[in-house]
């Protein structure tokens, strides 16, 4: 419904300059045609920012200050979009906008106020590494906000830099991967190897949608789950075994069996995945979902790639004895390229029933 927002808001207008025209003459058109304006710009803040600043680069030779100004339009306004999109897959996971202020480089900071993340930054004149610094600063400052300091040192790191890799991918910004990697990346990998692996693992899991909408969306409640404490050991050791376990579903090869129960403490998550051999019948899918309701795992996704396994998928989620045990919280129709080619894929994220129908079944499973 939201995509039809802009389309519905644009014919309302189109309307509204009309009828003001029609009876208020030359008045009613410019009033109109100026709301119409400012109704555009406020739904189109990023966007409009964006070209402002290919605008302002017209004067930015002769300009100290409109090049700063070309910089920092073009930057917010690329970077607040990605961020957007990203938001769209999971949502809340980078909650601010970006606000970017050129400052030397010995006042290099980044920090939340008024509700934006203010990344104060020197400027190039390379726009690559522009817009590989803002975008890696304003991720490492604002992706899950409030969970980063239960996730382990490398695994939170490596999800910076693969979700600011996706959002200059996004941009088809290759120059600014590759500025991205040679700045910081390459450097960091030298002193902690580990940290390459897990994002290419990531970028492994983001072939699959599997990055953003289980593993990062699992990171992003454990503020709630574990706040006020400032640090929890096990919270760290489990958010390293959860990105393992994606890993090697990502990573699956047909015919090869892979666990897909995380049963930790704090983060207990089913991954169901639902495959073309077992197309002809649902049983086995609600035989694992009876299974992950009686450990008491809470968050159950069920994933599908392919037009046959999608149906058979929506099939699972609407049989009624899975209904009885698990409710679907959300879902995502998307689709990946895979060998060049587009292909639908799904995920439904469920969580368990606690009502007095769910406890019946736990006591006849007893």
């Amino acid at each position: 419904m939201t995509r039809w927002i802009p389309a519905i808001s644009l014919a309302a207008c189109i309307i509204s300059i009309a009828i003001l025209s029609w009876y208020f003459g030359p008045l009613g058109f410019f009033g109109a045609s100026g709301w119409t304006v400012v109704t555009l710009l406020a739904q189109n803040y990023d966007r409009a920012l964006l070209a402002s600043s290919y605008f302002l680069s017209l004067f930015s030779s002769f300009s100290k200050r409109a090049e700063r100004r070309t910089v920092v339009q073009y930057l917010q306004g690329t970077i607040n979009l990605s961020a957007s999109k990203i938001n769209n897959e999971t949502k809340g996971l980078l909650p601010h906008t970006l606000k970017v202020e050129i400052v030397r480089p010995t006042d290099r900071e980044t920090f939340l106020k008024d509700g934006q993340v203010v990344v104060c930054m020197e400027s190039s004149r390379n726009k690559s590494r522009n817009l590989a610094r803002a975008t890696l600063f304003f991720v490492a400052d604002d992706l899950v906000r409030e969970s980063r300091r239960f996730i382990e040192q490398t695994i939170i790191r490596a999800c910076d830099f693969a979700l600011a890799r996706k959002m200059l991918m996004i941009e088809n910004r290759i120059d600014a991967v590759k500025c991205l990697n040679e700045e910081f990346l390459t450097p960091e990998t030298k002193r902690d190897p580990s940290l390459r692996s897990y994002v290419l693992a990531m970028d492994e899991m983001d072939l699959q949608g599997t990055f953003t909408r289980i593993l990062l969306r699992e990171f992003s409640d454990l503020g709630a789950k574990l706040s006020p404490k400032l640090s929890d050991s096990q919270a760290e050791l489990e958010s390293r075994t959860f990105a393992d376990k994606l890993t090697l579903l990502a990573r699956k090869q047909p015919g090869v069996d892979v666990d897909p129960t995380h049963e930790g403490q704090i983060l207990r998550v089913a991954v169901m995945p639902v495959a073309r051999a077992e197309v002809d019948s649902i049983a086995p899918h609600i035989k694992y979902a009876k299974q992950c309701f009686s450990k008491k795992i809470p968050i159950l996704y069920v994933l599908a790639r392919g037009p046959n396994n999608i149906v058979h998928a929506k099939i699972v989620l609407a049989d009624s004895e899975l209904g009885n045990i698990y409710q679907k919280l959300t879902d995502w129709d998307y689709s990946v390229l895979v060998d060049g080619k587009s292909l639908q894929c799904y995920i439904a994220v469920c969580t368990m029933r606690t009502g007095e129908v769910a406890t019946e079944i736990m006591k006849k499973k007893a």
